[in-house]
């Protein structure tokens, strides 16, 4: 069947009398581009999240143990943070 436009501003066809079901579908490739874009950023976003953590130096603690007396400390905050606080 051929759409025409009714209006100016609406689509149309052109059908026999009696009952029908008329279903117009628009699926343009784009969206589908832009969801697909969209996924992989939120992917990539989450792997730099998740590459950025910062973690404990695990070699330090299974190789060295501390000395006598002496409670380790693993502290992940920026040295700025430590200085501010007295580097406590």
């Amino acid at each position: 069947m051929e759409i025409e436009r009714w209006g100016g501003a609406f689509q149309a066809i052109r059908l026999t009398a009696g009952e029908h079901r008329v279903r117009f579908e628009f699926r343009p490739v784009s969206v589908q581009v832009g969801a697909a874009i969209g996924i992989l950023a939120v992917a990539a976003l989450l792997v730099l999240v998740a590459a950025s953590r910062p973690r404990p130096n695990l070699h330090y603690r299974m190789t060295r143990p501390p000395a006598a007396g002496v409670i380790p400390r693993f502290n992940c905050a920026p040295a700025s943070m430590s200085m501010v606080s007295g580097g406590a």
